[in-house]
């Protein structure tokens, strides 16, 4: 049966398999494409990712897209993959003459095989000290390929005149950073996603990343930055367990072996068998990742159709930001933890600012003098500048009390 895209009111999951129920979707109904498809890398025992996804998907996604709307694909880095992945997409019809955008991260697992461990029972096998099978370091990066269906206007002018495609909102997609004088300023958005200082030299445990300074190079790009100070309510690196388990409270815990039983650490190199989480899906990209895609490629009241959408991390960000979402997974558990996620965002808590850096971003600051016979104008810029400091509704400073209005995101509510 088809789905009826004008019935649509928040969103709509279902469960099955992306080959049959892209059919369901009209044709040109679709504004953007966010999907993690499976990459075919082959590390897990998880049979949906042996192999990449089929070109006759990729030929039903291009055909729900309104012409001149975006996919965002994500995808390994491995060449072989990548270069299937983005030749299939050629092959399937989309126009993929853009730059790819690279996220990096620091928290990638090392794989391979230990060459010297597997040759343990070899009188040679100091040989091998420090070599590994192949060329497997540990990675840093994933590959977010950007594909469009081709226009139906003959430029990007007309076409954005006659659907509104065509376009990516790039000016959405700013870096913040504190200057030299610690004002805010921002940047271009560039092709590298940086999270959690990935670019900068820094202790492996430190913690979320604060906007203090312009020194190091991942402020330049960073995913981080420009999250805290536009949707500050998520974690950002790679999804932590806190992240993948938010809203599963009702959800046992379930345990989950990544490993088989036998197998030497030194050919899989994944965590100790076995684990127990919540949210099992092995491979859930961070809520803010997904933010700034559904941002770059949609407005509010669209749709965002991830046909791989896992426990569903691309439909929570789309109904973040006020658009509608399909969703398609053919796992049932997985269904299951998307639906329980979904449901569990209800309303985001109004932000209050730490500080504010501009008087841009103050509705009004009002100074009541406790001496009402005199107004100290020499107190004035200080008490101001405490305002700005320290922004609680109302507060106190030497012989004047302050009371201060500062400009935030609206609430965000759904059912």
């Amino acid at each position: 049966m088809t789905i009826n895209i004008n019935e649509i009111k928040k969103g709509k999951l279902i469960e099955g398999d992306s080959i049959k129920e892209l059919k369901r979707i009209p044709s040109d109904s679709i504004d953007q494409v966010i999907t993690d498809p499976p990459y075919g890398l082959k590390y897990h025992t998880f049979q949906w990712d042996k192999q990449q996804a089929t070109i006759d998907i990729w030929k039903d996604v291009l055909r729900v897209l309104k012409p001149g709307a975006f996919a965002f694909v994500m995808s390994a880095a491995r060449q072989d993959l990548l270069l299937n992945q983005t030749m299939v997409l050629q092959k399937a019809g989309f126009f993929i003459g853009f730059s790819s955008l690279y996220w990096i991260y620091k928290t990638g697992t090392q794989h391979g095989k230990n060459m010297e461990k597997a040759m343990s029972d070899q009188p040679n096998s100091k040989d091998y000290k420090n070599s590994f099978a192949g060329f497997q370091p540990k990675p840093a990066t994933e590959v977010i390929l950007v594909a469009m269906k081709p226009l139906y206007k003959k430029d990007y002018t007309e076409q954005a005149m006659d659907n509104g495609k065509g376009i990516t909102f790039v000016g959405n997609c700013k870096t913040t950073f504190l200057n030299k004088k610690n004002e805010l300023e921002t940047r271009n958005m560039s092709n590298i996603v940086v999270s959690d200082k990935a670019l900068d030299f820094f202790d492996e445990d430190s913690g979320n990343i604060e906007c203090e300074d312009y020194e190091g190079n991942s402020f330049r790009f960073s995913l981080d930055l420009w999250a805290k100070y536009t949707f500050p309510y998520f974690i950002v690196p790679k999804a932590s367990k806190k992240e993948k388990d938010f809203g599963l409270m009702r959800l046992p815990y379930q345990k989950v072996e990544y490993r088989k039983k036998g197998l030497k650490s030194y050919n899989t190199s994944l965590v100790p068998r076995p684990s127990y989480k919540k949210n099992i899906h092995p491979t859930v990209k961070p809520i803010k990742l997904m933010l700034y895609l559904v941002l770059l490629g949609s407005r509010k009241n669209e749709i965002v159709l991830d046909p791989f959408c896992g426990s569903g991390t691309t439909c929570l960000s789309a109904m973040f930001l006020e658009r509608k979402f399909i969703g398609i997974e053919q796992d049932p558990k997985s269904i299951e933890i998307a639906k329980e996620r979904l449901c569990s965002i209800k309303r985001v808590p109004e932000k209050k600012p730490s500080k504010a850096s501009k008087l841009s971003e103050v509705k009004y600051i009002e100074l009541k003098f406790k001496d009402q016979s005199v107004f100290d104008m020499e107190s004035l810029p200080a008490a101001i500048d405490y305002a700005l400091q320290n922004p609680e509704k109302n507060t106190v400073y030497e012989n004047c009390e302050i009371t201060s209005n500062y400009k935030s995101n609206k609430d965000h509510i759904w059912n």
